[in-house]
């Protein structure tokens, strides 16, 4: 581009700039976004003055609006449910005796392990994820701090708040972002303040790493850091402001409603003037007021009665009833509060009752693929670390025979979670039968859809299929004598089997000879 060309350019740019419109319409200026104030700071610039605020305010709506609070509670359900539980992998180089032997030492211990995972010494590792993600919701992360497993003591996991994280007013504060140690652009350590609630200076230093093992990992929700962000804010901190609206203005409507719900009466009289003069000279005694001392007056809440004079009469009227919209402005701030989530509204809420099958399914699906993001957190930063340094603890207690040395192998699992059920049974069935047919599935995914472990669902089936024909020998029974109707195979056995018992018992015919 020539001198010229490249002026002309830069003055057109200039010049459209100015007349209002440009090369991108969000970036015109006109008068309907002139108070529109933006800022090209760091993201860090950005949380200094109003991470804080933002905090306190979703924990304040967490604690008191219904909305929030409901709506926090259905994602944790959904992400964790009854938990994310570990099933241990198959071993290599061990035979099966052996590899069924130590994974079911790694189910028992881990059993009795998980219900007190916490360094409280109450809470379980489940109740632990739950604690994880409602802080990711209410402050945008949390810290995991992991055991020293070296010292052989301990094998506690512990969460520590965001508000905790913070920089100390001493120490390599230039090198500290809101909390975090950076060196050479790379996490190296998290600064935690001693006191739950942030007031004194006094800090902890937790390493990302302690002699080669995880010490600390910050879990930050999904979808909330920008490159070079150090920390992530509310989930709900884009529609804050709205939520709060939502109270101002119930309570306004709920006012509303209170007056509509009145009723006004206009007091007609004879003659207002002698009756004015009446109440203003009840004491003097004379003969009019003497007339009028009948009236009486009961006070109510908020309403008031009040006896009529002979010839007055009482003319009623309500007010107009409550504003119609109420409920289209609740309906888009349910939506604008299902965005932060990053779930249906109707499921975000819970609110299914007028869908029908294929929305339902296709919502719970859209909501599915969020939950499995959120375990996916979970799963990467908690989970699997806690059940790494697990299998290491237990193998340098002796507690895994036969085990000479921790091999990735030996740390690897199946992190299994709740699946929402079925919407349509019959449906559902016949889809995932179909698509086993076809090749497109098998058992082990289709019952991994349903949030089952197609192993241990193989293992019930067997364990009762031996139950109960154990059960029926000892009574002496069989099927048909419980009503049961054999399938084709099972009637071509029993007729098979007839057929060898006539066989046995047949006489054998006598030879011609004979």
């Amino acid at each position: 581009m020539s001198k010229w060309n490249e002026d002309y350019s830069l003055t057109n740019a200039r010049v459209s700039r100015v007349l209002g419109y440009g090369s991108y319409a969000g970036a015109e200026y006109s008068e309907w976004n002139q108070s529109w104030n933006t800022s090209n700071a760091s993201p860090d610039t950005h949380l200094s003055g109003d991470l804080e605020v933002l905090r306190a305010r979703s924990a304040d709506l967490h604690r008191n609006s219904a909305l929030i609070s409901g709506a926090t509670q259905g994602l944790a359900v959904g992400v964790v449910g009854r938990g994310i539980r570990p099933r241990a992998k198959a071993i290599s180089g061990v035979d099966a005796v052996q590899d069924a032997e130590i994974r079911n030492i790694l189910d028992r211990e881990w059993a009795e392990f998980q219900k007190t995972a916490c360094a409280d010494g109450v809470t379980s590792f489940y109740e632990l994820q739950n604690q994880a993600v409602l802080s990711m919701v209410r402050d945008g992360d949390v810290l995991a701090i992991f055991p020293d497993i070296d010292n052989g003591k301990s094998l506690a996991v512990d969460l520590i708040a965001a508000n905790r994280v913070s920089t100390p007013q001493k120490g390599p504060t230039d090198r500290i972002r809101h909390g975090v140690e950076y060196k050479s652009r790379r996490v190296s350590a998290y600064w935690v303040s001693v006191s739950e609630d942030s007031t004194t200076s006094e800090h902890y230093r937790f390493p990302i790493d302690r002699n080669g093992r995880l010490n600390a990992r910050m879990l930050t929700r999904p979808m909330a850091k920008t490159p070079g962000q150090s920390r992530a804010v509310p989930l709900i901190s884009a529609a804050i402001g709205r939520v709060k609206d939502v109270e101002t203005y119930a309570q306004a409507e709920i006012r509303r409603a209170v007056a509509s719900a009145k009723v006004t009466g206009v007091l007609s009289s004879p003659d207002p003037q002698k009756i004015a003069e009446a109440w203003s000279n009840l004491q003097s005694g004379n003969e009019l007021a003497e007339t009028y001392k009948s009236r009486s007056f009961g006070q109510l809440f908020d309403a008031q009665i009040m006896s009529l004079a002979s010839g007055e009469s009482m003319q009623m009227f309500s007010p107009n009833n409550t504003n119609p919209g109420f409920g289209g402005f609740i309906e888009t701030t349910l939506k604008q509060i299902a965005g932060c989530y990053g779930t249906p509204w109707s499921v975000c809420f819970n609110i299914l009752d007028k869908l029908n099958y294929s929305n339902a399914r296709t919502n719970k699906t859209a909501a599915r693929r969020v939950y499995e993001l959120w375990q996916s957190v979970l799963i990467d930063n908690l989970c699997q670390p806690t059940w790494e340094l697990f299998v290491t603890y237990l193998w340098a207690n002796g507690k895994l025979p036969g085990v000479r040395a921790v091999t990735p192998d030996l740390l690897r699992c199946e992190w299994r979670t709740d699946v929402e059920r079925w919407i349509d049974p019959a449906k559902e069935v016949s889809a995932a039968g179909d698509a086993i047919a076809l090749g497109l599935a098998s058992n082990i995914s289709a019952c991994s859809d349903i949030g089952e472990d197609a192993y241990e669902v193989a293992r019930n089936q067997m364990d009762y299929v031996q139950w109960r024909k154990a059960e029926l020998e000892l009574r002496g029974l069989d099927e048909l004598d419980l009503g049961f109707v054999p399938s084709e195979s099972y009637r071509k056995t029993e007729s098979e089997t007839e057929t060898v018992k006539k066989d046995e018992t047949k006489k054998p015919e006598e030879s011609p000879d004979e």
